[in-house]
């Protein structure tokens, strides 16, 4: 349990595909470090335990054999001379295999090949096809490899996919590419199928089907940076209609830096890119830079994407690039403007009668209204959104205006009602894997214990928070948790390990657009100053840190 908790590589193993490790496996806390090798190539397990009983050495533990698996085909060499051929090297234990298997058999295993992270039967239907009349052989061939452990099946929540351990699937690629040297035809069929899966993304994500559109798209996540990669080289104007789905996607899951990287890979390109999937692309990625804390980028971005769509009159394009706007702006904790930018978002959505694009703006406003101390008037607006959510169903939107809720509760001195909102919150962000809301309410959670001067309990969430921050990009979150850490370690009497967190969040800081974090920041130091009796030095720092909070028109509560 604690190395679940503590290493965030070890608690990906949530979210991969089932992956069966008997009771007999030797392992021990110390192989934590070596588990860590590659945690997102399965094959290597069952490799590794299988060749554990296949090699003649007899002296080689599984994980030494994982550390070697790079070298797939050799790996079995030095064997018995006197064993059979497919016993004596790994290449030719496939290769006699292979033999085996009837042309039809041999044709589909190489089609499969295209495949990363598995596949359904769908997708080997309509992607692998051509190799006979019927798509019922499709099946029947499929099954006859599954009987000869060529390809493996994996059940998952009442569905069936299908794998291949990566060595065979590298075999297979070599004999797809021998056989025929042009696989354009079959990479533009995966291309397609995963284009169609995703197409609409938008509409799905703030949708009813929600839920069922992401369990259905999580597992392909290999697919779809296979079908990026291929696209983005050999196909870029067509690639654009992907880029702008998948970073759909990874904005809902929270997986910015990914999505922002393969936006920035498609543009440099900028190959006679169609204009409207761009401006729809920089959208997303104005709001994933802006969350990254890439403020610059984000700003040109959604200013040249507002540019077009104000050109095109698409009204509900327009709600949502000053929506982004407003939020770029609250971040640099320019209140005035995010505000009024927020309100215009309102005005335009309320004139299309857009309710869910008026809900999004409501619940961005009332966190202007929280910053100002108007908790009254923001617990309202959320109420407003909140229903307009329920109403539409949309789980990721209705966790965080729940979450909203329980920090304006918590503001509010109303911990007992934040603690009931956090506890609505989370399971809805487990269910729909919002990593992004789950960081931001790890640390609020922390804030409520903070307050009941539950020390401990605090840290751990912060700790949380930091680790989950760091694993996808969050760095415009990371500094809030540290402050806290440090303004524990001033409460423990630690002011030595206070003060350090504070001055690296100090240097951490934008001058500009972080004058709230520095004002928490410059606070502590004085608090820390004041501790160790230093009176000039605390009184000082006090001083500056609620001029900085005066000038940004910030109400501070504990």
């Amino acid at each position: 349990k604690d190395a679940y908790s503590k290493s965030s590589y070890l608690r990906k193993f949530k979210y991969l595909p089932r992956i069966s490790i008997s009771q007999e496996f030797p392992y021990s806390p110390e192989d934590e470090d070596r588990m860590l090798l590659d945690t997102r190539d399965k094959s290597k397990w069952k490799i590794s335990k299988s060749l554990g009983v296949l090699t003649t050495r007899g002296v080689m533990e599984t994980f030494d054999i994982l550390e070697k698996i790079s070298d797939r085909f050799n790996l079995l060499t030095g064997g018995s001379r006197t064993a059979l051929p497919h016993q004596q090297t790994l290449r030719a234990m496939i290769d006699w295999s292979y033999d085996l298997l009837p042309e039809k058999e041999k044709i589909l295993f190489q089609h499969l090949t295209i495949f990363s992270g598995g596949w359904t039967v769908e997708a080997a239907e309509e992607i692998c096809g051509g190799i006979d009349d019927g798509e019922d052989e499709i099946i029947d061939l499929m099954t006859n490899l599954l009987d000869k452990s060529i390809i493996y099946s994996i059940e998952n929540s009442g569905s069936t996919r299908f794998n291949i351990l990566e060595s065979i699937r590298q075999y297979g690629v070599e004999k797809f590419e021998e056989k025929l040297t042009d696989t354009t035809d079959i990479q533009k069929k995966h291309f397609e199928f995963y284009l169609k899966l995703l197409k609409g993304s938008d509409d799905m994500i703030h949708g009813k089907e929600q839920t069922k559109w992401y369990a259905k798209a999580e597992p392909e996540q290999d697919n779809l940076r296979s079908a990026l990669k291929w696209s983005i080289e050999n196909t870029p104007a067509a690639a654009i209609q992907l880029v702008k789905e998948v970073m759909n996607f990874w904005e809902f899951t929270g997986n910015f830096s990914e999505a922002i990287e393969i936006f920035k890979r498609i543009t440099e390109k900028d190959t006679g890119l169609d204009i409207k999937d761009k401006s729809e692309a920089q959208l997303n990625a104005g709001y994933l830079a802006c969350n990254l804390g890439d403020y610059e980028n984000a700003e040109n971005y959604l200013n040249e994407s507002l540019e077009y769509f104000k050109t095109a009159d698409n009204k509900e394009k327009i709600c949502q690039c000053l929506n982004t706007l407003g939020i770029l702006n609250f971040n640099k904790e320019e209140l005035g403007t995010a505000r009024k930018l927020y309100e215009e978002s309102i005005q335009i959505g309320k004139e299309i009668n857009n309710k869910e694009t008026v809900a999004n703006s409501l619940i961005n406003l009332s966190s202007v209204n929280q910053t100002q101390g108007e908790y009254d008037i923001a617990f309202q607006q959320c109420s407003e959104a909140l229903e307009v959510y329920r109403e539409v169903n949309n789980k990721h939107s209705i966790a965080r205006a729940l979450a909203n809720m329980a920090a304006l509760s918590y503001q509010s001195g109303d911990l007992k009602k934040s603690m009931v909102f956090y506890e609505q919150t989370l399971p809805v962000l487990e269910e729909i894997k919002d990593f992004n809301a789950s960081s931001i309410v790890y640390l609020n959670l922390g804030n409520l214990y903070y307050s009941l001067k539950k020390y401990s309990d605090a840290e751990h969430l912060y700790e949380q928070s930091i680790a989950l921050s760091k694993e996808f990009g969050y760095t415009n979150l990371i500094s809030h948790s540290l402050i806290r850490l440090a303004d524990i370690a001033l409460i423990r009497n630690e002011t030595d390990k206070a003060g350090e967190i504070y001055i690296s969040c100090i240097k951490k800081c934008d001058k500009k657009s972080d004058k709230h974090k520095l004002g928490l920041c410059f606070t502590g130091l004085g608090y820390k100053y004041f501790a160790e009796g230093n009176y000039k030095h605390s009184l000082m720092l006090l001083g500056f840190s609620e001029e900085l909070f005066h000038n940004i028109g910030v109400v501070i509560s504990n």
